[in-house]
This record gives structure tokens, C-alpha cells and sequence, in this order.
């Protein structure tokens, strides 16, 4: 399963005859700009500022909490969120795979490097302490 872990930032938001609303803004790396939002729960009210782990749900177009890391102390790089992200967008497919080696095999490989030279082996000096 594909999955990024981010920075939880909880804020709420008030405007001007509106009622507070509490969000939920997921960080990568050390960016200062939310990569997503999520629905705040209440389970997730109790972890502003800690790592958590979610999925992206493609047919609800959201972030979908899995897990606290509390095995880590910062979230995944700008680079790695958008790799998994491009992953969820275009999934790696048997079938894709199988077409690739069908179609390319090795042809797209390089040759292997030639045989390295080894040195001859030496015999042991003889063990001066045995008789």
C-alpha cells in the first residue's frame, strides 16, 4: 500500500460570523506549505504536530489517517510524498510489467563487465613452529 507519513498541524479557522472550524494540514520535509488536508476526528485531535501515517483515497479525493509513527521524528521528503503520489496516479501493473519484458527484455540492458583478473593463489609459508 502506498503511504506518506506528514507532520499533523492543527489550526482552526474562524471568519467573521462563522462558526471556528478545526483542520488538519499535512507536511512534508521541511516545507512551510501544506502538501494536504485531512478530516480532522477525534482521534486525530489529540496528535497536532506529530508524524502520522495516511493513504490517499482516490475515490473520496482525500488523505485517509492510518497510523501514529512514533518510530519517527520527521515526515517524508517533498520528493518521496510525490513519488508515492505519482505511484497511487499510475500504478506499477503485472500487466504493464510483463508487456516491458515482452517487449524490451534484456535488449535495453547493458552487456555484463568482462571477468575480473584474479592473481594467482600463493601456497602458505610452511609453519616454522610444527615439526
Amino acid at each position: 500500500m502506498n503511504s506518506v507519513d506528514f507532520r499533523l498541524m492543527i489550526q482552526q479557522t474562524k471568519g467573521e460570523g462563522q462558526l471556528p472550524e478545526t483542520k488538519g494540514f499535512l507536511y512534508v520535509g521541511s516545507y512551510e506549505r501544506p502538501f494536504g488536508q485531512i478530516k480532522i476526528t477525534k482521534q486525530l485531535r489529540k496528535m497536532h504536530n506529530r508524524i502520522i501515517e495516511c493513504n490517499y483515497d482516490g475515490a473520496t479525493s482525500q488523505w485517509l489517517f492510518m497510523r501514529e509513527r512514533t518510530d519517527k521524528s520527521f515526515p517524508n521528503g517533498y520528493n518521496t510524498a510525490m513519488a508515492v503520489c505519482n505511484s497511487i496516479q499510475r500504478p506499477v501493473t503485472q500487466e504493464f510489467l510483463l508487456d516491458f519484458i515482452k517487449e524490451r527484455g534484456f535488449k535495453t540492458m547493458p552487456p555484463p563487465p568482462p571477468p575480473v583478473a584474479r592473481a594467482p593463489k600463493r601456497p602458505h609459508p610452511p609453519d616454522e613452529d610444527r615439526d
